[in-house]
């Protein structure tokens, strides 16, 4: 089976995106200075990542609104551009969910240029995070485990444990805790790896979930 030994060639963004703990206030402050600058740059390749990375960091700050119209900024500055439209899409999607902007993702994900394994991977994500969000269960399953499998290929270490985590808890919802257990604890393994605490937990509490479900059922 896939998804042993990650390898780590995330993006910029991929590899900032779990802003959480003690490092928010200072991505908080960086987040000031390089958004200018990218956006005087005029520059897709500088200013698409700065923006999502700092749609991310601003969410976790609980800064929904904030999060919010730099996604709609990430939205404008990608549209029309193929080629950019599929480039930060994983967590742009999940800030799009969690701020109830799903339209956005959704109109970047049918106009993104699917030339590029990477790309390819992204829009996979992104759909199953949608898939999710849209209560399209069998669809988010699916997608979840396709974004697994292409990650896992491509190489992203961030991106990969996401994936595994939402087939996870398709798979707990499936009722199949062996399969479960070992896609929550990679999961785990990968976050922890990446110092990701908030989602570490969230498998934590998953897997004692598929834990305590099992030996109830015995």
């Amino acid at each position: 089976m896939l998804y042993a030994h990650p390898r780590n060639s995330d993006s910029p963004t991929a590899a900032g995106g779990e802003a959480h703990g003690g490092v928010l206030a200072a991505r908080g402050r960086l987040a000031g200075r390089f958004l200018p600058a990218a956006r005087a740059s005029g520059d897709r390749q500088v200013l698409v990542p700065a923006l999502v990375i700092a749609a991310v960091t601003e969410l976790a700050r609980g800064a929904s609104s904030t999060a919010h119209a730099l996604l709609v900024e990430y939205d404008e500055a990608t549209r029309g551009y193929e080629a950019w439209r599929a480039h930060e899409l994983p967590h742009a999607a999940r800030v799009a969910v969690a701020v109830g902007a799903e339209a956005l993702v959704e109109a970047a994900v049918a106009e993104a240029n699917q030339w590029l394994p990477r790309d390819r991977c992204c829009v996979a994500t992104a759909q199953a995070v949608l898939a999710e969000a849209g209560g399209r269960v069998d669809e988010a399953a699916v997608f979840y485990r396709n974004a697994a499998e292409a990650w896992q290929h491509f190489g992203g270490a961030v991106e990969l444990a996401h994936a595994l985590l939402g087939a996870g808890r398709f798979v707990m919802s499936a009722d199949v805790p062996g399969e479960a257990v070992q896609l929550l604890e990679t999961a785990r393994r990968a976050f922890a790896a990446l110092g990701a605490e908030p989602r570490v937990a969230e498998a934590q509490a998953l897997l004692a979930t598929v834990t305590a479900d099992t030996h109830g059922g015995v």
